[in-house]
């Protein structure tokens, strides 16, 4: 690439986290509780997720389908409300990465108190 432009910064104080995100075929940013799409030059706030377990990541196969990962578990939000999907147990855990299929998805989850991988499997229900 031949150019490289800065598209934000906020000093740490200002904002609790900041990540990267694969919505679809989209780049979304969280930003705090809030998850924008960048969309000509613009941030565009597309959701707010207030639970006090958000872990600042999502992924999923549009805005309406999203993959919440909390600190406590795995959560969906189906376009209306968020849904518990599977709980881990209670340590400090590493997200580390997630592959979303039409039918089936994968979580890759490092747990840093125990030590311990975790591979999370889902199907759509038929």
């Amino acid at each position: 690439m031949k150019y490289w432009y800065l598209i934000h910064s906020k000093p740490r104080d200002e904002i609790i986290s900041g990540n990267l995100n694969m919505i679809g075929n989209e780049v979304y940013f969280t930003i705090s509780h809030d998850i924008y799409r960048y969309v000509n030059g613009n941030f565009q706030k597309q959701l707010s997720i207030s639970a006090p377990s958000f872990n600042y990541l999502v992924s999923g196969l549009s805005i309406k389908d999203i993959f919440i990962f909390m600190l406590d578990g795995l959560a969906h939000y189906n376009g209306s409300n968020i849904e518990y999907l599977y709980r881990l147990p209670q340590s400090n855990r590493l997200w580390i990465g997630s592959m979303i299929f039409k039918n089936e998805v994968f979580f890759n989850v490092y747990d840093l108190a125990n030590r311990n991988n975790y591979i999370l499997r889902g199907k759509l229900k038929e």
